[in-house]
């Protein structure tokens, strides 16, 4: 039996797949002695100063994916106002002087809550643009508690595939996405 067995892909999508499992491994193996590019950062908290010039402490990079979990009422969405107003800069160093976004000009800034109505999605906005002092053109949120989980999932791929932001996605950033979920068992 394999482990394909229990993902239910059928035999027309395995046929799909153009490269072979050897391929794909030897593609994706890291190795000490190779060079690997490090990640643009697109935003830091501080600097290192261990090293000359100081570097950045990363805490997110272009094109990759991170989550930040904590219990309820912890103060996840004011982490997160705090981390997007920083990025998108403006007088949001009066709040926090080491959360900087780096290379965002030209690129969106996109915030997606899947679990707050629109009033509580609109407030946590209000308090981005209030600590920015201004309301950033490339910042856009959007409030999906309303969509049901197959319309959450469409326009993500909208989002990323097809849409005017698709080549100019700064950071997005996904309130809830427990929502974005179908099958807990699977």
């Amino acid at each position: 039996m394999s482990l394909l067995d229990n993902l239910n892909i059928t035999k027309q999508e395995l046929d799909a797949v153009d490269v072979s499992p050897q391929e794909l491994w030897d593609q994706y193996s890291v190795r000490a002695d190779v060079k690997v590019d490090k990640p643009p950062v697109c935003v830091s908290i501080g600097q290192d100063y261990s090293y000359q010039p100081s570097v950045p402490y990363l805490l997110y990079t272009y094109g990759n994916i991170s989550l930040m979990l904590g219990q309820e009422k912890v103060g996840k969405s004011f982490a997160k106002s705090l981390i997007l107003a920083g990025a998108l800069g403006g007088k949001a160093n009066f709040y926090t002087d080491r959360i900087k976004g780096h290379n965002l000009e030209g690129k969106f800034v996109i915030e997606l809550d899947t679990e707050q109505d629109k009033f509580y999605t609109q407030w946590n906005r209000k308090r981005v643009v209030s600590m920015v002092g201004n309301e950033p053109v490339n910042y856009i949120t959007q409030s999906w508690r309303a969509l049901s989980t197959d319309s959450k999932l469409i326009q993500l791929d909208w989002l990323f595939t097809q849409s005017p932001y698709k080549d100019k996605l700064g950071l997005v950033f996904i309130d809830g996405y427990v929502d974005l979920v179908k099958d807990f068992n699977s």
